[in-house]
């Protein structure tokens, strides 16, 4: 099993159900922090629903990550035309420093996709916004990963 760099042979009967994957780019000098990507992959029960699946973690959300506000929640269409749910939201970090996150699901059949982009709010401009939202979007599940 390769998991980014790593190469990993658990023992019988170990199988993976879940993967995450970090990335982290540098701090532009005005930042007060570093701009990161979370992409999460589980395992969910047969015939779940990605509503569902979406109001759980929003509830999740709501309860956990401390001052939250400006939510906001939108149907999106991957590349690949998979649908999915997009949540926006800010919370304050250390000091004055307040972050904007996006959060993104998808459900391709018992596989659910969540990817978490937080940013600076100070530094994120249209642009920026949008071209991290293009990033979310292109996520696209391998096309045997299934079979």
């Amino acid at each position: 099993m390769r998991v980014g760099s790593l190469r990993f042979e658990p023992p019988a009967p170990f199988a993976c159900d879940e993967q995450m994957l970090s990335f982290i780019a540098p701090a532009p000098p005005e930042a007060a922090g570093r701009t990161s990507l979370l992409v999460r992959q589980k395992d969910v029960p047969a015939g779940a629903h990605l509503a569902r699946l979406a109001g759980e973690a929003l509830a999740d959300l709501a309860q956990s990550v401390k001052g939250i506000s400006h939510i906001s929640k939108a149907e999106i269409a991957f590349d690949d035309g998979q649908p999915g749910m997009l949540f926006a939201y800010e919370f304050a970090a250390r000091g004055h420093t307040v972050l904007r996150q996006f959060y993104a699901l998808r459900l391709d059949g018992e596989k659910l996709t969540s990817i978490t982009l937080t940013a600076d709010k100070a530094s994120l401009d249209d642009a920026t916004a949008s071209s991290f939202l293009d990033a979310i979007a292109s996520l696209q599940l391998d096309p045997g990963a299934l079979s």
